[in-house]
């Protein structure tokens, strides 16, 4: 998920016109003019050795990392390997998909940047890069905030069905408890039937009083901190508190 949005962002961010496939031209690795897609991804890879010898560097480890979620992405049919052929270097180049991924019948289509008139797409804070947030949060809770993202809970909160959010979205109930985290870290704002005791109970459920929703506002502003900081003091102030942080 995270090389992918990421390609996506860096995509978005080329001089390529809307409308048009854009063309990786960034290296795997190595130096160069221009930060390879090695350099564009964290990784917490460390030095292995095997007694006084070293067994694998972090950055071998990392690009080792990095070739095995192409591959899982080109299985998904969410990228192409148009160099597939050319032995060690088959992934240097790898192309976007569009972000449907594999379809039951056919090939998918080349990823292309969307356009202002387009009406399938939806826009992500581009903070959720710049500030690192993307490398800090887990995956669960990366969809959740692409989730709410796509409904544009942005002025308004939103309320989320739970069939709308497993068959729709694919969230279960480990990426749906992910809000939690997002509101102790300012990202979300989550707002609760106000009858919801601390242990999920409802007041007065058994009279037929409907429960009320949770409802989920994404707060943008809260991206513009850099990610790293804020999680880090996040879960330091969980484990002093003993909270679910």
């Amino acid at each position: 998920m995270r090389l992918y949005l990421t390609a996506l962002f860096e995509a978005q961010a080329s001089t390529s016109r809307a409308g048009t496939h854009p063309v990786n031209k960034r290296r795997l690795s190595g130096p160069g003019e221009q930060p390879s897609w090695a350099d564009l991804l964290a990784s917490p890879a460390q030095l292995s050795r095997v007694g006084s010898a070293v067994h694998m560097t972090p950055s071998a480890k990392k690009m080792r990392q990095l070739k095995t979620t192409l591959v899982r992405l080109h299985e998904e049919e969410l990228i192409t390997l148009p160099h597939s052929a050319a032995g060690a270097g088959k992934y240097e180049g790898f192309e976007l998909m569009h972000e449907a991924g594999k379809r039951r019948q056919g090939a998918n289509d080349l990823y292309k940047l969307p356009k202002p008139t387009d009406k399938d797409f939806f826009v992500v804070p581009t903070t959720l890069f710049t500030q690192g947030w993307i490398h800090c949060l887990e995956d669960t809770e990366l969809a959740f905030l692409l989730m709410l993202a796509s409904m544009n809970a942005y002025e308004q909160p939103a309320a989320v069905m739970g069939e709308v959010r497993l068959l729709h979205y694919g969230i279960g109930r480990d990426a749906y408890e992910a809000h939690m985290m997002l509101n102790n870290l300012g990202l979300v704002q989550v707002t609760i039937d106000p009858r919801r005791f601390d242990d999920g109970k409802i007041e007065g459920y058994n009279d037929h009083h409907e429960a009320f929703l949770h409802r989920f506002q994404l707060l943008p502003a809260g991206l513009d901190t850099p990610a790293f900081v804020a999680v880090r003091d996040q879960v330091a102030h969980g484990l002093e508190h003993g909270s679910n942080a």
